[in-house]
């Protein structure tokens, strides 16, 4: 078994005035919180300092928060996470499990009015080019070494706060299996989060087809006319949008990532 290993964990969380939701969340460890404000300002308590600046999107977030970590492990949590009393021991557990993973995606419990509804995953193993699409960020366990020497970050283009509305996650995952990271997924919760409903999913509206379009373009360039195709065969159907709207604002995704340009009602035809 291998000995104990560093590990910070790493907050993104939005117009924070101070620390207390940090103390609800049951973490054991040294921790940093990248606060996205109004003001550039440090908040320091016991293991813990919360950096506040005025940029935009979680992405860019989160890249602060893996700037400032010095330690071997960083685990990037959501900031409305509660974690288990044993989850820095679950963490130990996991590495001795798979020693060679510069990547873990945790489990975590879903809960509703107090009670488990039911966990994130149902079944664990190794992450690939064909299953990486299939998970969020959050209790994600990254070796920083791996993936600082692979230059992986978070896009600053995709999710809260940025031009796209999501997809920073998967393209995360992405980079990581283009570079050979080993990553995979561990079956042990070590926390739970209030089941809610998403903040930026509006519905398949045309915003969101938009969007998926440039998201293709960015994660796909060479392949983008069959992930297309297989995202409208995927998703299509889900919406209340006519087929050819459907086509039209994915194209039109794809086609606007080249110039960074975003979604506009009034351009929808």
């Amino acid at each position: 078994m291998q000995s104990k290993v560093d590990v910070d964990y790493l907050i993104t969380t939005t117009n924070r005035s101070d620390i207390v939701f940090y103390q609800r969340m049951n973490i054991h460890g040294k921790t940093f919180i990248t606060n996205q404000g109004t003001y550039y300002g440090v908040t320091e308590a016991e293991n813990c300092v919360m950096v506040t600046t005025p940029t935009r999107g979680v992405g860019i977030n989160r890249n602060i928060g893996l700037a400032l970590t010095q330690a071997e492990y960083a685990l990037i949590v959501d900031d409305d996470m509660v974690f288990y009393d044993d989850a820095n021991d679950i963490i130990q557990r996991a590495l001795s499990a798979h020693p060679d993973a510069d990547v873990i995606i945790f489990n975590f419990d879903y809960v509703k009015d107090g009670k488990a509804v039911r966990p994130r995953m149902k079944s664990a193993g190794s992450i690939n080019f064909f299953n990486c699409l299939n998970y969020g960020i959050c209790c994600t366990l990254i070796k920083n070494y791996a993936i600082r020497k692979n230059n992986i970050s978070f896009s600053t283009l995709f999710g809260g706060g940025c031009i796209y509305s999501c997809g920073e996650d998967s393209l995360f995952f992405l980079d990581c299996v283009r570079g050979r990271l080993k990553v995979y997924t561990y079956l042990e919760s070590i926390g739970r989060n209030e089941y809610r409903e998403s903040s930026w999913f509006q519905g398949y509206n045309e915003k969101f087809f938009f969007d998926k379009g440039a998201w293709i373009a960015c994660a796909f360039p060479k392949l983008r006319a069959l992930m297309k195709w297989y995202f409208i065969i995927r998703l299509g159907h889900l919406s209340s949008l006519p087929l050819k709207a459907v086509i039209r604002e994915m194209n039109a995704g794809i086609k606007g990532f080249n110039d960074m340009r975003a979604f506009h009602k009034e351009e929808a035809k």
